[in-house]
């Protein structure tokens, strides 16, 4: 039953509607909700989400920047630093293909 329920809140947060969140910014919060909570597997894993719905490496390195300002250099860097990187070899590889 609390999976179900799980399922259908999930299912409702993340979907389109026009006068929403993309996607791909439903992503993007979730990505700084992670750093802010030093999640780093959970930061990662929506944030390759969020790349591969539009999200692009400009909004997430802004927002990171954002989080550098909130969480101070510890804080930014228990996640953020593998969050940049992610960024950069995301950009690597889009180039390369």
């Amino acid at each position: 039953m609390l999976f179900r329920s799980y399922r259908r809140l999930r299912l409702w947060i993340y979907q389109e509607r026009d006068d929403g969140l993309s996607r791909a910014h439903k992503e993007l919060v979730m990505v700084m909700m992670n750093l802010a909570s030093g999640y780093k597997d959970g930061a990662v894993r929506h944030l390759n989400n969020g790349l591969n719905h539009g999200l692009r490496v400009a909004e997430v390195r802004e927002a990171l920047s954002l989080g550098f300002l909130f969480l101070g250099v510890n804080g930014f860097l228990t996640v953020g630093q593998s969050l940049w990187q992610a960024c950069a070899d995301y950009e690597a590889n889009a180039t390369t293909n």
